[in-house]
């Protein structure tokens, strides 16, 4: 394509592919576009990023008060990673339980798989 213009770089596209290949993309017609800018309302700015949207979220998806109390108090923990994960994973009802993995439709409900 040809820099802001909906048409093919002919000459580029006749050196890089074989003539076949090169006439078949010339007959495909390119749709004319124009650039808009990408608005997020997440932000007054307006600008997208993972920490704006990592607030936002922490604002729109509402968690039981104890489970925010319990995870402050697991935070201030020294331990291993690993214990974190499984930490967070309790407080977020993301554990493989019975009725979890019922919902997921995965055994019987009554045993981890």
């Amino acid at each position: 394509m040809l820099p802001n213009e909906p048409y093919w770089n002919e000459n580029l596209v006749r050196r890089v592919f074989t003539p076949d290949d090169a006439q078949k993309i010339l007959l495909c017609p390119i749709a004319a576009t124009r650039a808009e800018p990408f608005l997020w309302f997440g932000h007054s700015s307006g600008c997208y990023t993972t920490k704006y949207e990592y607030l936002w979220l922490l604002k729109t998806v509402s968690r039981p008060a104890a489970t925010k109390s319990i995870w402050k108090t697991i935070s201030k923990l020294q331990t291993l990673p690993r214990i974190f994960v499984f930490a967070w994973r309790a407080c977020h009802e993301a554990l493989p339980t019975g009725n979890r993995l019922l919902m997921a439709r995965i055994g019987n409900g009554l045993s981890s798989v």
